[in-house]
């Protein structure tokens, strides 16, 4: 009897594509600065993006292209801006303006619409439902990068004598 397409199966092929379930790994400049509480380890060989500005991307709204020149400036000043991260910081800065975007059209309507006469029951708002969703996604990848407070309030910074953290961050 052949297991493919069975439920429960172990076929070769389908533990190959397994996602790792569980908790995501710290990355390891924070355990170096938060230390290893779990004493689980530090990595040793992970992964060092480049050290490098990215382009800047074509934005879709001057909303996200004014987020991106905001974020950048931020990132860069907290040594955590790296070409390897462009992708996912476009689609935060695209997330960005497409909230700002609902967001007016929201600021522009009411909140639920009244329905039709075939829908009699009160409508929200689709540009809420919009706004609601890229918010989602902005606060998601924000924490990602560090942007928001409580993703801060996870990182203890040591006491720096030259006032240059970027090394904390970075590499050689």
């Amino acid at each position: 009897m052949s297991s493919v397409g069975r439920k429960g199966s172990t076929h070769e092929a389908e533990r190959e594509h397994a996602v790792a379930k569980g908790r995501k790994a710290k990355p390891t400049h924070l355990k170096v600065i938060e230390g290893d509480r779990g004493k689980r380890g530090v990595t040793q060989n992970e992964p060092q993006p480049r050290a490098v500005e990215p382009d800047k991307p074509d934005f879709t709204t001057q909303a996200a292209s004014r987020c991106w020149d905001r974020i950048v400036v931020e990132l860069r000043a907290m040594g955590i801006l790296h070409a390897a991260d462009r992708d996912a910081l476009e689609i935060y800065c695209e997330a960005y303006g497409t909230w700002k975007t609902a967001q007016a059209g929201v600021a522009k309507g009411v909140l639920v619409n009244r329905g039709t006469e075939t829908h009699p029951h009160p409508v929200t708002n689709p540009s809420w439902r919009v706004a609601r969703d890229a918010a989602g996604l902005v606060t998601k990848l924000g924490e990602a990068f560090g942007l928001t407070p409580a993703a801060r309030a996870r990182i203890e910074l040591p006491e720096a004598d030259d006032g240059d953290l970027g090394e904390l961050f970075l590499k050689p």
